[in-house]
């Protein structure tokens, strides 16, 4: 061996030995730990990505239809129909009731007249008896200043007379004003009556064309005929009432008459 290779295998064996030394004075790696290997290590939560697109949402179902009132009451609940039609009276008896009612308000009218005359000449009678009263008390008055005891006694009677006879004209005035009253009131009460029949009389003939009646027409024509039937009915109450004061002023009449006559 030459002196150059000596030496080249002195220095590798002297690298070799230096270092094994260094090796082996550093520590050994620490063992792991068993607690921290057997967990699995936490796997960080995804982040969505907006650039990648999610499948649609589908859409709410449908809302289940409501049952209706009318379907849970049945097709057999009672429904509302057209109120029956009032059938007239054959055209014969309207005509009658027509004439007998023309009748009336003739009679009304003159009945009227000749009350309004009645009235005015029981009034003028009550003014007539309180200016002969005034002249009688007038005498009485001079009598009393003249201590005339019989002419005043005889004037006194005189006065009650004719104070009885006032009365009994007064009453007469009041019964002749409730008669004009009870008068115009059956006029009225004839003439509605008219306006009803004539009204009724329209409907003859009618009878069945409710179920074609598309225009309403005779709905219509019967609300007015029941409308005149109610102020038909009214005039026939108010006439009544009339009537009852009428006879309770004759009464009052024949009260008077009685006390004129027995001397009161």
């Amino acid at each position: 061996m030459s002196r150059f290779g000596f030496t080249a295998s002195f220095v590798l064996a002297a690298s070799l030995v230096a270092a094994s030394a260094a090796l082996a004075q550093t520590d050994p790696p620490a063992a792991p730990d068993s607690t921290s290997s057997s967990a699995p290590a936490e796997v960080p939560a995804a982040v969505p990505d907006s650039s990648v697109a999610l499948p649609p949402t589908p859409p709410p179902a449908p809302p289940a239809t409501p049952q209706s009132p009318a379907s849970l009451l049945g097709a057999n609940s009672p429904r509302p129909a057209r109120p029956h039609q009032m059938t007239p009276r054959a055209e014969g008896a309207i005509r009658q009731e027509l004439d007998q009612h023309a009748l009336v308000i003739s009679a009304a009218d003159a009945d009227l007249a000749a009350a309004k005359k009645r009235r005015a000449e029981a009034k003028a009678t009550v003014e007539i008896k309180k200016r002969e009263i005034d002249v009688l008390e007038a005498r009485i008055k001079a009598a009393k200043t003249a201590k005339d005891e019989p002419t005043r006694q005889s004037f006194e009677g005189e006065k009650k007379r004719q104070e009885a006879m006032r009365e009994f004209f007064q009453k007469t005035e009041d019964v002749e004003e409730a008669a004009m009253d009870e008068a115009k009131a059956r006029g009225d009460w004839a003439r509605a009556a008219v306006r009803a029949a004539q009204l009724e009389m329209a409907l003859v003939g009618r009878a069945g064309v409710a179920l074609n009646d598309s225009d309403g027409g005779l709905f219509k024509q019967e609300q007015q005929w029941f409308e005149a039937r109610k102020v038909a009915g009214a005039a026939q109450e108010k006439l009544a009432n009339k009537v009852q004061s009428w006879m309770d002023r004759k009464q009052k009449l024949y009260r008077a008459w009685a006390d004129f006559l027995a001397g009161k």
